[in-house]
């Protein structure tokens, strides 16, 4: 292989730019043209659809609170048992009980199901302003805190969702190098 034949890394990061962009842009114009046909609606139609996009809104956020507790409450009770524990999972976590505004667990936590397609539809929930799964969301809010959260589910093993959480202690520095943490009942500060 040659010089010649080796691609630099800023075309094939633009490639995959393009690609990337050029997904977005189709998703854009799938919403664009769904919005401009509710328009052809009636006003009661629009309203009552306008109202369930405000629901399934609601119980995301819902949802995201949550689910977000959850860590937290796990975490500290696995840190009680052993304090050494870095890592633990959580089962099934879309069947935490919250108030889903009458959505299912499932629609709340992965789409509607399509049946025809055979996969999730996550339009509604972009035309709702959410713009992630709330494993996503919970997972970007939570890394800077110290949070590694991420799903390890197995479809080929089991039917259930598994959510992995790793306690990073360097994720919850700051600025200056100082870490936090705690030690008994003491909040302690300690440097690295």
């Amino acid at each position: 292989m040659t010089d010649k034949d080796i691609t630099p890394v800023k075309d094939s990061v633009d490639k995959v730019n393009k690609s990337t962009n050029s997904k977005y842009d189709k998703l854009q114009k799938i919403l664009s043209s769904r919005k401009l046909k509710r328009e052809s609606w009636s006003d009661d139609k629009r309203n009552n659809y306008e109202e369930f996009l405000k629901r399934l809104k609601e119980a995301h956020d819902n949802y995201v609170e949550v689910l977000e507790s959850k860590i937290l409450e796990c975490s500290e009770n696995v840190l009680k048992k052993n304090s050494k524990v870095k890592t633990f999972k959580l089962w099934d976590p879309q069947n935490i009980k919250c108030d889903l505004k009458g959505f299912k667990e499932f629609t709340i936590y992965r789409g509607f199901w399509n049946s025809d397609k055979k996969k999730h539809d996550r339009l509604p929930h972009m035309e709702a302003g959410i713009k992630a799964t709330p494993l996503v969301e919970v997972s970007r809010k939570m890394k800077s805190k110290g949070y590694l959260i991420k799903d390890v589910s197995n479809a080929s093993l089991s039917l259930h969702i598994v959510v992995e959480v790793t306690l990073d202690l360097e994720g919850d520095k700051d600025n200056d190098g100082v870490s936090l943490s705690t030690n008994g009942d003491d909040s302690t500060i300690s440097t690295n």
